[in-house]
């Protein structure tokens, strides 16, 4: 029997998005969230993996970068003028 009330607050988009998918399937958006918190309980955790996400490898290279110029201190750019020359110089 159920007899507990929860209130979410999602974004409109969101929850209209989600309730097109799940009606697809015959399933309530009241359906999907007790089966959600089924699967806590019996996993005993959060039925899937958290993780964060990866960055780029561009972004990585970026920051790899800015650690190697920030470590040689004669390796960085003497003038805004010379950083803006490298900036806009072809590769």
């Amino acid at each position: 029997m159920k007899t507990a009330t929860l209130t979410l607050r999602v974004q409109p988009e969101l929850k209209s998005s989600v309730e097109e998918i799940l009606s697809s399937f015959g399933i309530t958006l009241s359906e999907a969230i007790t089966m959600y918190l089924n699967m806590i309980r019996q996993t005993r955790g959060i039925p899937f993996r958290i993780e964060q996400s990866r960055l780029s490898e561009h972004t990585l290279e970026a920051v790899r970068e800015g650690y190697a110029l920030s470590a040689n201190p004669n390796g960085g750019y003497s003038t805004m003028e010379s950083l803006k020359a490298a900036l806009l110089a072809d590769d």
